[in-house]
């Protein structure tokens, strides 16, 4: 079989314009046709492989994704909608994981701020509880308390309950006013 050159072609496509050919304007086509063949025999290739490694890609992903089915090529059309299937799916995942994600960040924002209130509410209360150090204020003989409490009428638990409740509203004063600078807390 013997190819024409393209100086051939070139002469014959000019030929085909001529009317005395009736049949000029197929043969242009054609020709044109296999000089668009000839000039770019490697694009052509590249783009079949460039198809065929993409093809086989998908393949490999559908068969890892449908165990029992290595033997199997899906039919073109059912490839390409499950792929689209996992693209929705993957686009929906990150979305989630956007939400996530900055949920997850808020949180660890919000939890740092509450650690920095508890750490200025225990600084706070540390404060007030050492307002009263043992040497200024020593611990007090409790039986000659109760006893001088008695002679005047009062018992030493009425005293010790005033107190208390003394120290437990001045701890709720503290974590309310901490409370109303945050109030989401």
């Amino acid at each position: 079989m013997t190819f024409l050159t393209d100086a051939e072609l070139d002469a014959l496509y000019e030929a085909s314009k001529v009317d005395q050919i009736p049949v000029g304007s197929e043969i242009r086509q054609l020709i044109s046709e296999i000089r668009h063949h000839r000039r770019n025999p490697t694009e052509l290739q590249q783009t079949f492989n460039f198809r065929y490694d993409a093809d086989m890609r998908a393949i490999k992903m559908w068969q890892a994704a449908h165990p029992g089915n290595d033997l199997t090529w899906p039919d073109r059309a059912d490839l390409v909608l499950w792929l689209l299937e996992q693209i929705e799916t993957t686009e929906r995942l990150d979305r989630v994981d956007t939400a996530l994600a900055r949920q997850l960040g808020q949180s660890i924002e919000t939890n740092a701020r509450l650690h920095e209130q508890l750490a200025h509410l225990r600084r706070e209360i540390e404060q007030w509880a050492n307002a009263y150090p043992l040497p200024a204020f020593p611990e007090p003989d409790m039986r000659k308390a109760a006893r001088f409490l008695r002679e005047g009428g009062i018992t030493l638990d009425a005293v010790t309950a005033s107190n208390i409740r003394h120290v437990l509203k001045r701890v709720l004063e503290i974590m309310n006013k901490a409370q109303a600078s945050n109030p989401n807390a």
